[in-house]
């Protein structure tokens, strides 16, 4: 047992590893002192057993053959040999001069004097019986051309060989005494022997054959046995358990069961094996006890143990356990809890001679003073108001209301105006003890829904209609609609936080879902007014929206004659820039073209200063080419100088006083 505090309460609970640590320790052990009993006492190891005191050994009961040979031939002699031990006069002979029969080998032929049995082995030959005299009796045993060697019984008279088959025993009486013979031929000499032969397999698993018992039990079972009425859980062996006793008890149907099965019941022994996940239900006498999951199982030899199985509502699990996932298992005096176990966040609520206590963590108590209440949720919980009981009390108590009535929480304004409201909760339990002690773990629910419906009665009856039906409604800007808000909701949120404070409880959350008029003709009224109040808004919002398209298709226009006076400003600065930057790049070209010419000129004249002939040689060039496009005038000195044949040119050429005047096509002059 252990001691654990949990929220200042000291119980004894047991743990799985505790109840295994117990079942480990001897049957001496005791409890400590003070402690109170444990939920699972002390359970002995399994009385699986391996050898009895009672067993016999297997060659002791099954007779073996000693004439067995590989030799056919030799085998046969042999076994004539042992069949014609107390014969002292043979009857069977050669034919002589007489016809007799032949005796094909492989075959015997049994013949009697005087009820003595005598055999010959068949080789081939005729044989006859010899001629005896008067008082003597004679015969044959077997048909006159024998018998096959391999017949399971051949002979008569109290002599008699057995052929057992391989891999099978033979079951044969003498007397009343059982015999059991081993695979192979058998001679028996034995008037009180039984001509009755019966094989069975020597693998059976069970072999019965008056007080001779061999046991072969299969792997991974158990055979119950009762021997001398004492039952017994035999398990298995390679070598067969032999029993030789008249008070042997074995089913051969249900006799042997699997180790892996879960509950294992032959006469006052029970094996329970509780499977991982699940736990069982037993008593012994009128005492409770709850099996865990450990990995041995638990064994029991009492008459007065029975296992309980499943109720109806629990599920099973291999037909004989409970599933041990479940928030709470109740057994007799036993209780074992279980908060959170389907991942909820839950505390157990248990009572104790009228205190209330809480436990956050699996517990098994044995103890008649505790009483389970419930699970109290400490998880946020949303809420619709009414809820489904509420409307099923409503629908019960007066059938004749109407679907709003029912489905609505109904409510008055301060103008008598009767509305019906859903209300959402979200509330949580911030202290659990708390709340046990004003409210009962049922009526938590309850509570919380009859605050919420108070609460926004109270508060709606000192608004009017129109105020509340505006907070509910969708606003038109947000700053009205949230003072609209804050005047019905929050003050029916602020009232109701302060409530369930009171009761250890916390407020999440807190809307109105829904608001509906109940009054079907002020509804209608009501309805038409809003749809004209809506068609009015409607067109407001039509011519809004045209003059807000208006304007924006002017904004476009403007836009796009903005956009193109910009596009051919800048196509115009562009051009001039480029006229510019054309010009500065002629002049420039202009500039660079009188400078280098002037270079030029500079470079030629110093040339000709520095070589003179170059000069007079440019000159003639420059002769030479006006030659070549002008036209020579030959006329004698006195015409020259007369009016007549004074032209421009000639007139000019009387400043020279040269007879030889050279005049261009183009009127210059050149000398």
């Amino acid at each position: 047992t252990a001691t654990v505090s949990v929220l200042n309460w000291k119980i004894f609970i047991r743990t799985p590893q505790q109840i295994m640590a117990d079942a480990s320790c001897s049957s001496t052990d005791k409890q400590p002192q003070g402690s109170p009993g444990p939920v699972v006492e002390y359970v002995p190891a399994p009385k699986i057993e391996l050898q009895l005191s009672e067993e016999r050994a297997y060659d002791d009961v099954v007779v073996k053959s000693t004439l067995y040979n590989t030799d056919t031939e030799a085998q046969a002699h042999a076994v004539a040999k042992a069949f014609n031990k107390n014969v002292t006069d043979p009857i069977i002979c050669d034919p002589g001069i007489r016809a007799g029969t032949r005796i094909d080998p492989g075959h015997f032929l049994v013949a009697h004097r005087n009820r003595v049995p005598e055999m010959v082995v068949g080789t081939g030959e005729r044989k006859v019986l010899a001629l005896a005299g008067p008082f003597t009796e004679t015969g044959f045993i077997s048909p006159s051309v024998g018998v096959k060697q391999t017949e399971i019984l051949i002979g008569d008279y109290g002599t008699f060989v057995v052929n057992v088959p391989r891999g099978q025993l033979a079951k044969v009486w003498s007397g009343c005494r059982p015999v059991l013979l081993g695979e192979g031929p058998h001679v028996i000499h034995d008037p009180t022997f039984a001509s009755k032969v019966h094989c069975v397999p020597m693998a059976s698993p069970v072999v019965n054959h008056g007080e001779l018992h061999i046991l072969r039990v299969p792997v991974g079972c158990y055979a119950c046995v009762k021997i001398d009425t004492k039952p017994h859980l035999l398990a298995y062996r390679p070598e067969p358990y032999v029993f030789v006793t008249s008070l042997f008890n074995f089913d051969e149907t249900k006799g042997f069961v699997k180790q892996t099965s879960g509950y294992i019941n032959y006469d006052t022994m029970h094996l329970v094996r509780v499977p991982a996940g699940a736990v069982a239900r037993a008593w012994i006498g009128s005492k409770a006890i709850l099996l865990e999951h450990r990995e041995r199982p638990y064994f029991f030899e009492d008459p007065g143990f029975r296992l309980e199985p499943p109720r109806g509502n629990e599920t099973a699990v291999e037909h004989h356990f409970a599933l041990a996932r479940v928030k709470h298992l109740q057994h007799g005096n036993i209780t074992r809890v279980w908060p959170g176990v389907h991942g909820d966040l839950e505390l157990a609520v248990l009572q104790c001679d009228g205190d209330m206590r809480l436990l956050d963590r699996r517990t098994t108590l044995d103890d008649d003073h505790h009483a389970l209440i419930g699970f109290i949720n400490m998880g946020i919980q949303t809420e619709i108001f009414p809820s489904k009981r509420t409307r099923n009390e409503r629908r019960k108590e007066n059938p004749e209301s109407s679907s709003d009535e029912i489905q609505y929480e109904p409510v008055t304004t301060k103008d008598s105006l009767k509305i019906g409201v859903k209300l959402l909760v979200a509330y949580q339990v911030v202290d659990a003890q708390k709340v046990l002690k004003k409210l009962r773990l049922m009526d938590v629910h309850p509570h919380v829904e009859g605050l919420a419906a108070s609460d926004m009665a109270r508060v709606v009856q000192n608004s009017t209609s129109q105020n509340f039906l505006a907070s509910t409604s969708a606003p038109k800007d947000g700053g009205d609609a949230e003072d609209k808000e804050h005047s019905i909701a929050d003050t029916v949120r602020v009232e109701l936080d302060a409530h369930m404070a009171d009761c250890g409880l916390k407020l999440v959350r807190f809307n109105v879902e829904e608001a509906k008029v109940l009054d079907q003709e002020l509804a209608k009224e009501m309805a038409k007014q809003t749809l004209v109040v809506a068609t009015a808004t409607a067109q407001q919002a039509t011519i809004e929206q045209k003059a807000a398209v208006a304007q924006a298709n002017a904004e476009l226009a403007a836009m796009e004659r903005r956009v193109k006076q910009e596009q051919d400003n800048r196509i115009k600065i562009s051009a001039a820039q480029a006229d510019l930057d054309a010009a500065k790049i002629e002049a420039e070209a202009t500039l660079i073209a009188a400078e280098a010419k002037q270079k030029a000129a500079q470079m030629e004249g110093e040339q000709y200063q520095r070589y003179p002939e170059l000069l007079q040689l440019h000159i003639a060039q420059l002769q030479m080419a006006s030659l070549q496009s002008s036209t020579v005038n030959l006329v004698s000195a006195d015409v020259a100088h007369t009016p007549f044949g004074l032209t421009a040119q000639g007139a000019a050429g009387l400043f020279s006083k040269s007879p030889l005047q050279l005049t261009p096509r183009g009127g210059n002059k050149k000398q």
